[in-house]
């Protein structure tokens, strides 16, 4: 059954029904003791974060295998085999015939499921009913024991390969910080929807000052000039060094989403899962649920992090970006998100242990290539959330309850005594 135009549609009528919601102003409601602030607005960039989450609905039509085209160590012989009417030729015409009819037919009735009468009643007592079932194991049926073995090899490598991503990828609070501290929401989002994989944190922010106050040893000095506000900057060169800084880093992280989503696409179409058959976009879903990870995670830092208004004398002493802010204590709301966004990232890895461990079809060096390029991708968002950390780390002051700024250079001096 053809829906793909549907999701689009419904894709569309979302993007514009949240793009219309961000021109709303929404209330708010001052706490004891608090200033009346102005109304909230929604951001663009929020309803860009709940559009991208609706790709996989709008893909899951598109990426369907039919077996044309997979991966490239092996494509040729299983084009053979699938070419072959003395091996799987008369069950691939049969396969792709089906597929025709489910993308073009507008009834309910399932295109791939075979009548009782052409199942083999040992594949029917284990579930295995339609003509995708029937394909893949006539090509299993079909291929040297030794290529068996290599493709579970590289089962054994795709399977590590979320684990792997998610110890070196960036974390929530750091996404949090350079949304809620920085004020680099838009750079927060790139680096998300560029990091698939995160690790679980069961901390609720509560080494969030010390982040900020402990002393920084044995760390890369970043010029001035470097991450400031391009407006900022006095001298012509330092403008045009931050601008071509900040069009580099769009560059690359745009190129790095585009890199992992290419490689979502690339399984999703040349390769089949054997836990469930037909079903490429569930890669798609994989690698953007990452980012309501993200989204869930940076809200704690936002309800942990208050900005301090720093007055327009001391920014033109200074001549550079100032930030102050304050930093909540961690309330049960706070920890209750936390311990939720623990609980849904495991869930989310184990999801991507499962899709990738159950890859069909894939050579090991294909599989080296798929992990090489997710790495490029997740050590890339690593690094530039690293600099931006790093960055509002030097900016920072931070005020306590005293109403006393504790600046991290007077606790590096502090420490060091």
């Amino acid at each position: 059954m053809y829906v793909g135009c549907h999701f689009f549609d419904f894709f569309l009528y979302v993007c514009r029904l949240l793009l219309g919601l961000s021109q709303t102003r929404l209330p708010f409601a001052p706490g004891k003791g608090e200033a009346i602030q102005r109304p909230v607005t929604m951001r663009p960039w929020a309803a860009v974060v709940a559009a991208l989450s609706l790709l996989p609905l709008v893909s899951s039509d598109l990426l369907r295998t039919d077996f044309s085209t997979l991966f490239p160590q092996y494509n040729e012989a299983y084009r053979y085999i699938l070419n072959n009417d003395s091996l799987c030729g008369k069950i691939y015409r049969d396969f792709r015939t089906r597929n025709y009819q489910n993308e073009h037919d507008d009834g309910d009735n399932d295109a791939f499921k075979l009548p009782k009468a052409d199942v083999d009643p040992l594949n029917a007592a284990f579930g295995l009913n339609t003509a995708t079932h029937q394909l893949v194991d006539c090509i299993l049926r079909n291929t040297p024991e030794i290529i068996k073995v290599r493709m579970a090899s590289a089962q054994v490598l795709l399977g590590l390969t979320p684990s792997l991503l998610a110890v070196l990828g960036p974390t929530p609070w750091h996404t949090g910080v350079i949304a809620a501290v920085g004020k680099r929401r838009l750079a927060a989002l790139l680096i998300a929807a560029g990091s698939p994989a995160l690790s679980p944190s069961l901390s609720s922010g509560g080494h969030l000052k010390d982040s900020f106050l402990r002393p920084r040893h044995n760390q890369i000095h970043v010029p001035a000039w470097l991450g400031r506000d391009i407006r900022a900057g006095r001298g012509a060169r330092e403008k045009l060094a931050s601008a071509a800084g900040w069009a580099v880093f769009y560059c690359l992280a745009v190129a790095s989403i585009g890199n992992m989503a290419e490689v979502a696409y690339r399984i999703g179409s040349r390769a089949i899962f054997t836990f469930v058959q037909g079903d490429g976009w569930l890669m798609f879903l994989w690698a953007f649920l990452g980012l309501s990870i993200h989204a869930i995670g940076a809200i704690t830092v936002f309800l942990r992090v208050r900005h301090i208004p720093v007055p327009k004398s001391e920014v033109a002493a200074s001549g550079q970006k100032k930030l102050r802010i304050k930093i909540l204590p961690p309330t049960t709301a706070t920890k209750l998100i936390t311990w939720f966004t623990a609980v849904y990232t495991v869930i989310h890895v184990f999801f991507g242990t499962l899709l990738f461990s159950s890859i069909l079809f894939v050579s090991v060096q294909d599989s080296v290539f798929i992990v090489l390029r997710l790495l490029a991708s997740v050590l890339f968002c690593r690094l530039a959330a690293g600099f931006f950390t790093v960055l509002d780390r030097r900016d920072v002051e931070v005020v306590n309850r005293d109403a006393q700024t504790d600046s991290v250079a007077s606790s590096a001096q502090e420490g060091s005594k």
